[in-house]
């Protein structure tokens, strides 16, 4: 969102321009796939198509490709992205900006079909390096290939160097994405110690031994919805578990390869350490299994070959069901959700055996408060939904006990707004969400109106009030005999006429029109 109390300088606008890349690149490409596609219709129908068809789409493809090279040079000055990588998707991009302009000339030349052609072949070449290095840049070189790695993995040889144990794969599977060899985020890289040493742009990321003053453990710990949060929001976060190594790393010396994090140590350490070894991920056959029952699976880190799960349309699975097919995937569960199924005391020991788990859902679930307190065993748990659960104050301890627990959504789950409270102070950090919405104070209110007297209001001219007024002349109804009621009364002739009924009422003034029936 733009601040509007900011100035918006060239420098601003500049950067502005550079990062529309991400969003205009896709065009030329679309456009390259549907020129391609009406030539081969061309082709395939022996006879020329609409001239129009082909000239617009050329010039289309020509303006996208330039206004997209225009906004990568621009985007490359910020710098973050690694020297080679980077030279070599620049320069085919700029050939692919060449060449899709010659199209667009030399689509009207017939004597130049084959020079238009033999282009249109080139462009098509082009597009696969400059997209697959444009996304290894933002993603990482291995993302394409990521999800053909074989399962089976080597098991590196056990070592007591802590930093290539323990930190070095936290890393790996957070950081160097955009940390790494091939994206230099702030001009930063985490992927060796002589790297973490040096620090990027805005000086050392760790300070040995003082965890506090250490800037990698600073962005770590920013709220999610801070701007200098790292990782970035929309990537996975690290557990608490991770931090809590990075601290304790940091607090003993920040050591690499058993030495201490000094220029000399690391200078001398320079060997990047070997790789760490890559988890298993769930079968192919348990993730049919779960598709195959109604059960979406779909894994959101390739890295570290975590799962989100979502049963809520397996509602007729019952509880010992459901649980079955969950355990068969419970090692790479990050994100679950149940809500609305038949989920019950077996679901929940199941989920309990999840030690990656970090976000849970149960809503309208038939979960006890008994069953809840098993997730006490769940280590990484963090964001809970309890909501339409039949609970009450009773899980307060449950939920206390759990140590990862940040979020828990709980409305209409039976804890009330003093078990809210009382679980507040025994967790003060915990976020608890019961769906309430403070009424909004009003801006401003206006006095009631005040008159100069309480008496009733005269009508004017004759100086008696309403009431009598409108006092009505008769105590019989003209129309059935019965006696009046006040609330019905008209005026007519300058008389007032009661009625025993708003009926009679419309019948008198039916007789009035001369459209009663007679």
């Amino acid at each position: 969102m733009i601040d509007p109390q900011v100035p918006t300088t060239a420098d601003a606008a500049w950067q502005f321009l550079g990062r529309l890349h991400p969003m205009v690149l896709h065009l030329p490409i679309g456009l390259l796939a549907g020129l391609v596609t009406i030539e081969l219709v061309e082709l395939s129908r022996g006879r020329p198509l609409d001239r129009s068809v082909r000239a617009t789409l050329s010039w289309l493809l020509a303006g996208s490709a330039v206004v997209s090279m225009i906004t990568g040079l621009v985007l490359a000055n910020e710098g973050g992205y690694g020297d080679d990588a980077l030279a070599r998707h620049r320069l085919l991009g700029i050939v692919f900006a060449v060449i899709a302009t010659l199209l667009a000339f030399l689509q009207r030349r017939q004597r130049q079909r084959a020079l238009y052609v033999a282009g249109l072949v080139a462009c098509c070449g082009l597009a696969l390096p400059v997209g697959h290095i444009g996304a290894g840049m933002t993603h990482g070189e291995d993302f394409l290939t990521a999800p053909f790695r074989t399962a089976s993995r080597e098991v590196a040889a056990p070592t007591d160097d802590e930093f290539t144990r323990v930190v070095l794969p936290v890393f790996d599977a957070k950081c160097v994405t955009c940390h790494g060899p091939s994206k230099r985020k702030g001009k930063l890289r985490l992927d060796s110690g002589q790297a973490i040493l040096a620090g990027g742009s805005e000086g050392p990321a760790v300070v040995p031994g003082d965890p506090a003053q250490s800037l990698l453990l600073q962005r770590i710990r920013l709220p999610l919805d801070d701007d200098e949060h790292m990782p970035p929001s929309d990537h996975p976060q690290l557990t608490p578990k991770e931090i809590e190594v990075l601290e304790s790393w940091i607090a003993s010396g920040a050591k690499f390869g058993g030495a201490a994090a000094t220029p000399s140590a690391v200078a001398a350490a320079d060997e990047p350490p070997p790789p760490a070894p890559k988890p298993l991920g769930p079968s192919a056959g348990s993730i049919r299994i779960l598709l195959d029952a109604q059960i979406h699976a779909e894994i959101v880190d390739p890295e570290m070959q975590l799962l989100w799960v979502d049963a809520g349309a397996a509602r007729d699975l019952d509880d010992t069901a459901l649980a079955h097919l969950l355990e068969s995937v419970a090692p790479h569960i990050v994100t679950l959700s149940v809500s609305g199924t038949k989920a019950a005391d077996a679901t929940i020991a199941a989920i309990a055996k999840m030690p990656k788990l970090e976000r849970l859902d149960l809503s309208g679930t038939a979960v006890t408060g008994i069953a809840l307190e098993r997730l006490r065993d769940v280590p990484s748990l963090a964001t809970l939904n309890i909501t339409r659960l039949p609970l009450n104050d009773g899980i307060i301890d449950a939920l206390a006990s759990m140590p990862s627990l940040a979020v828990v959504h709980a409305w209409r789950s039976g804890l009330s707004a003093e078990g809210a409270r009382t679980l507040s102070e025994r967790r003060p950090s915990l976020i608890i969400d019961l769906g309430d919405v403070a009424a909004a104070a009003p801006a401003e209110t206006e006095p009631p109106p005040a008159f100069s007297s309480d008496a009733p209001l005269p009508v004017p001219s004759t100086g008696l009030t309403l009431a009598d007024a409108l006092k009505p002349s008769n105590t019989a109804c003209p129309i059935s005999g019965a006696p009046i009621d006040p609330r019905f009364v008209i005026v007519h002739d300058g008389k007032v006429i009661g009625f025993c009924c708003e009926k009679c009422v419309a019948q008198f003034y039916a007789k009035l029109l001369g459209t009663a029936p007679q």
